[in-house]
C-alpha cells in the first residue's frame, strides 16, 4: 500500500493501520523535537544525538568565521567608499 491520506477518514481496518503506522513513521523519524534538541527520536535513540549537535556547532563556528571575515576592514575596502547625503550628493 502506498502512501495513504492522513486527512481521509479509512473506510477499513487495513487503511486505518496505514494511517497510523504512516504517521508514527513520521513522528519518529522526521518529525524534529524539541525537547531533544530538535532532532528526531530515531536519531536520538540510534546515538547519533552528539554527532548532529557537533556538526551543527561546526556549521555555526564556519557561519561565525565567515561572517567576521566579510565584515573584516580588509574585505570592506572602506577607502573607496562614497557617501551621500539624501539628495544624493557626495559629503
Amino acid at each position: 500500500m502506498g502512501p495513504v491520506d492522513l486527512f481521509q477518514t479509512p473506510l477499513s481496518l487495513n487503511e486505518a493501520r496505514a494511517v497510523v503506522r504512516q504517521f508514527v513513521s513520521y513522528y519518529n523519524n522526521e518529525r524534529l523535537r524539541s525537547a531533544i534538541g530538535y532532532i528526531t527520536p530515531s536519531d536520538k535513540l540510534l546515538g547519533k544525538a552528539d554527532a548532529i549537535f557537533a556538526e551543527r556547532q561546526r556549521k555555526m563556528r564556519q557561519a561565525r568565521d565567515n561572517r567576521a571575515r566579510y565584515w573584516s576592514e580588509e574585505s570592506l575596502n572602506v577607502e573607496n567608499i562614497s557617501v551621500t547625503d539624501s539628495n544624493g550628493l557626495f559629503v
